[in-house]
């Protein structure tokens, strides 16, 4: 599979490119600047990579279009962006998706294979709230000014119909680095002698993940509230785990997820992580 990568100097992104490499994926990289991308990974890795696109705007579906047509590329992956201040729009998101998914449309549109596959990254906050009244999120009962710009890129994804676009939408949550083994010393990303696995993460669909709200969420008339902050909490994971998510989905050719938002839970005993270590590894 060949795979356009978006944000590969980023601290998901950076991973990224090591597991989709680790799985056999001819990665292209597009990023601002391949100087940066020549400090956050190692140079056994840059060398793996197929190609490096430098581009000044990844939200420009033109350029990704181009960046995929010429490269031939049958899947891309999002992990670009950043969310701003409170105070600057929070439309960043959103924008980056409508362009990946835009250029990944039209380039299945005239191809004779199905639709491409996708993935993008947004934030946990689109997940369905276990507990709550059916068809909550966690945004229903979190400060707009924290959730604006990762449901920015839900509502982006979820206008586009998954026979234009294989898409899956990665709700990712609080993140951390493994401090060696995939990043030397310097902090940069090596290459990986083969994939690392993340059997550590339940990983679900469209609701969190052996969610636990505690006795918070039982209070009455605010429970709902109050269980949102430290439930969620319990959520980090390590960037090199999930970056195994989306490089191994991608590789095993499989569509559990097409159409999904999808979440993931440590239930290894890492930062944050809950309890059974023996639970399911997917949750349907």
């Amino acid at each position: 599979m060949r795979v356009l990568l978006l944000g590969a100097t980023g601290k998901l992104g950076s991973r990224l490119a090591a597991a989709l490499v680790a799985y056999g994926a001819d990665v292209v990289a597009l990023v601002r600047s391949q100087d940066k991308l020549r400090r956050v990974l190692r140079p056994e890795l840059v060398a793996r990579l197929l190609a490096v696109v430098e581009a000044a705007d990844a939200s420009d579906a033109a350029t990704v279009e181009a960046a995929l047509r010429s490269h031939a590329c049958s899947a891309l992956v999002c992990a670009a962006g950043n969310q701003g201040p409170p105070w600057k729009p929070q439309d960043g998101g959103g924008r980056l998706a409508t362009a990946a998914l835009a250029a990944a449309a039209a380039v299945g549109a005239n191809s004779n294979s199905k639709p491409m596959r996708v993935w993008i990254v947004g934030g946990v906050v689109s997940l369905g709230y276990p507990g709550a009244p059916p068809g909550s999120v966690f945004s229903d009962y979190s400060p707009t000014v924290l959730t604006a710009y990762h449901q920015a890129t839900a509502v982006a994804v979820s206008a586009v119909s998954t026979t234009d676009v294989e898409w899956s939408l990665l709700c990712a949550s609080t993140m951390y680095g493994e401090s060696n083994s995939d990043a030397n010393v310097d902090g940069a990303v090596s290459l990986l002698a083969a994939p690392r696995g993340h059997k550590n993460l339940v990983v679900g669909a469209d609701t969190a993940p052996a969610w636990d709200g505690g006795l918070l969420q039982r209070v009455p008339l605010v429970g709902n509230y109050l269980a949102v902050l430290p439930g969620l909490l319990s959520y980090m994971a390590k960037y090199e785990d999930v970056a195994d998510v989306i490089a191994e989905d991608l590789a095993s050719g499989r569509r559990d997820f097409v159409g999904k938002f999808v979440g993931y839970k440590d239930v290894g005993g890492g930062r944050g992580a809950a309890a059974d270590p023996t639970g399911p590894s997917v949750e349907n």
